[in-house]
């Protein structure tokens, strides 16, 4: 069992977490009481003060160039052993392929 905790604030400013395990076995009106809001959601100045005290709701990114995936999938060696398979194989067959006929003359 991991040991980190999903947790959400049980409304801003009061320090209180809700873990999410716990959430999930609530009723929602409970949840929705612990949270400070309601089924209609928040009012647009309570939205704008949590917004001022936690900051946005959202997911850092960072911006990834093809060449730097490229260098990362290299470092995987079950794809330089696929390469590598794939390069010989292409050496195999690009040789000259003996003629059936000519075995058979002789």
């Amino acid at each position: 069992m991991s040991s980190a905790r999903n947790t959400t604030p049980e409304g801003p400013g009061s320090g209180g977490l809700l873990d999410l395990s716990e959430a999930a076995c609530l009723p929602a009106e409970d949840v929705l009481m612990r949270l400070s809001t309601t089924r209609i959601g928040l009012t647009s100045s309570e939205a704008a003060r949590r917004l001022a005290l936690v900051g946005p709701n959202a997911l850092l990114g960072h911006v990834v160039g093809p060449l730097s995936v490229l260098g990362s999938q290299l470092k995987n060696p079950f794809l330089l052993l696929l390469a590598a398979t794939a390069i010989i194989s292409l050496l195999l067959q690009a040789g000259p392929m003996p003629s059936s006929s000519s075995a058979s003359s002789s």
